[in-house]
């Protein structure tokens, strides 16, 4: 995936964001099946304010490990194999030297599972990638604006891009 200026602007009385792309790991297969059957969320963070990681607000950073995804290396930060109430696996990765509040670069997501694949047992090639979501988070006291100037997706070697409003 190439990103082309994921920027955010925040302000509030205690501004609480974060950028990411996020993905998710399913049982079953999309196609045909309304169950998600989610096994694992991925997230890898560019952007973040400097509470989220603080043992009182956001995930306190408790594992190792460097992965490099693309143009970017991205560090290992918490893991939990009992997210969502035991639903499914969770894995929060931050960029290396971050946070930024604009970041253009690639991101290899098959690099990134990859390296979650070869640390963690469970994961196996019958499962789907079925969602990705690039964003922002903000908190209830925090206003501003995102924004991305082109993204672009290539699978299998053929790339699709969006046309996005001036």
């Amino acid at each position: 995936m190439n990103v082309d200026n994921f920027f955010i602007s925040v302000s509030g009385s205690s501004p609480y964001w974060d950028n990411n792309v996020e993905f998710w790991i399913s049982k079953n297969d999309p196609r045909t099946s309304t169950d998600g059957g989610v096994y694992a969320e991925i997230i890898m963070f560019t952007g973040w304010h400097a509470s989220r990681l603080q043992t009182t607000v956001g995930w306190p950073c408790d594992k190792s490990g460097t992965v490099t995804a693309g143009t970017t290396s991205y560090n290992l930060c918490h893991q939990s194999d009992d997210w969502s109430s035991g639903h499914w696996r969770f894995f929060n990765f931050n960029i290396n030297q971050g946070p930024y509040s604009s970041w253009t670069g690639k991101m290899d997501v098959k690099a990134l599972l990859d390296f979650v694949r070869s640390k963690y047992s469970g994961f196996t090639d019958t499962m789907w990638l079925t969602r990705i979501e690039v964003g922002t988070e903000v908190d209830d006291n925090t206003s501003g604006t995102a924004k991305i100037k082109n993204l672009t997706f290539e699978v299998n070697n053929q790339s699709r891009s969006f046309e996005f409003a001036p």
